[in-house]
């Protein structure tokens, strides 16, 4: 695992994200229309392992047991609010923010 497959689940998240929402304008309708979404889930991830030669089954495997257990952790301590939808980025968007400088401020560690 590495931060390629951060920035695929990251991706991922915030297209769905904006695919629900009232800022779905944001997104470019040519490639909506291009990409095979998995109905069962809803995840542009396969496509995008695919379009970028990424290993579908570790971005899979990091979505699964490291993405999703902490996005429900936050959401279970109320650090992020979610929507039925989970439509409502840009209220999250100062936490997020934090949630990003944290491990910098405490520790210097640059992410690349």
């Amino acid at each position: 695992m590495n931060s390629f497959h951060l920035l695929l689940c990251t991706v991922d998240f915030i297209f769905q994200d904006l695919r629900h929402s009232e800022l779905s304008h944001l997104l470019d309708g040519d490639f909506v229309n291009a990409v095979e979404i998995q109905p069962e889930d809803d995840s542009l991830l396969e496509t995008l392992c695919q379009i970028f030669e990424g290993v579908v089954l570790d971005a899979k495997h990091f979505r699964t047991h490291c993405w999703l257990p902490r996005m429900r952790k936050m959401i279970d301590d109320k650090v992020i609010d979610v929507s039925e939808h989970f439509s409502n980025f840009v209220a999250n968007e100062p936490t997020n923010k934090y949630e990003f400088l944290r491990p910098v401020l405490l520790f210097f560690v640059f992410i690349e």
